[in-house]
């Protein structure tokens, strides 16, 4: 009965929260920040006096009403992640049903909540992570179907152990998700997270973005000699996804080692800095 009630909910949410988007009153901020790989949670509850209690019954009751609207939000949320090049997680939720019990109880259990009291309300922030220990990341998407089968591509180019890729995508109009796919110019899969390891992707994603050309802060994920291409414009390809040369894929995928760290998603994708910047939302009720 617990688990029809928490498919029910989810459900329900999914079902209204576009309906509800119309509404006249902001409530709590949703932020989808894909540098740092976390989402950003706030819930909002209003303090509302009574003919009966006192205002500690009165704040108690008004944070119970700030977890239901930070789980609301986060359910809200659910639209603004993007998988891959098909599908948000509000998709995917409604596709595959059984994913919605972790879900549910991967927020409703959070206890690493900030709270902060005003005299008018209560509000509640948490900072859930893409990736690690308890990452939102897995229970959304499957990695490691076809790990290091990459494409066999013929002839011989001079190549080295890259110890990882940066891609530089800027200008192209490319958006993050947590599955991006790069090919080569003949529309052949070289990179996704179905040819990386579950574990790395787990650990980190498949990819980490950032509007750094150095990108600073994240040398350690691509080692210190990685490969280093720019991406082809393909209007062909859907906004999360890559295109390289095929000269540059030969170069890439011609070492072993190299094609380990490619499983190992040691891959850094440099984007628009409007597009990489975090990916706000009011709620509204």
């Amino acid at each position: 009965m617990d688990r029809l009630k928490k498919l029910l909910f989810v459900f329900l949410l999914l079902a209204v929260i576009r309906v509800n988007c119309a509404g006249a009153e902001e409530f709590g901020r949703i932020t989808v920040n894909w540098v740092n790989q976390e989402l950003n949670i706030t819930g909002t509850g209003y303090i509302i006096p009574g003919e009966r209690g006192n205002y500690i019954q009165w704040q108690h009751e008004a944070a119970q009403r700030a977890k239901a609207d930070l789980i609301r939000n986060f359910i809200l949320s659910m639209y603004l992640l993007r998988l891959d090049a098909y599908l948000f997680a509000s998709d995917l939720m409604k596709l595959e049903p059984e994913r919605n019990d972790p879900v549910y109880n991967y927020i409703s259990n959070e206890k690493k909540l900030a709270v902060q009291y005003t005299d008018n309300t209560v509000v509640l922030r948490t900072n859930l992570p893409f990736y690690g220990m308890n990452g939102l990341a897995s229970l959304l998407i499957d990695a490691g179907a076809d790990t290091g089968n990459f494409p066999v591509h013929e002839g011989y180019v001079f190549s080295t152990n890259f110890t990882g890729v940066v891609i530089d995508a800027r200008g192209l109009g490319r958006e993050p998700a947590f599955a991006p796919r790069i090919f080569d110019e003949d529309h052949r899969e070289v990179y996704s997270i179905a040819l990386m390891a579950e574990e790395s992707f787990k650990r980190w994603g498949a990819v980490q973005y950032t509007d750094d050309p150095f990108y600073t802060g994240f040398e350690e994920r691509v080692g210190e000699n990685p490969a280093r291409f720019v991406a082809l414009r393909n209007d062909n390809l859907i906004k999360t996804d890559i295109s390289l040369s095929n000269d540059d894929v030969k170069i890439l995928l011609q070492n072993d080692v190299t094609k380990y760290n490619l499983t190992e998603g040691r891959v850094i994708i440099i984007i628009d800095k409007v597009i990489v910047k975090s990916t706000e939302m009011r709620s509204k009720i």
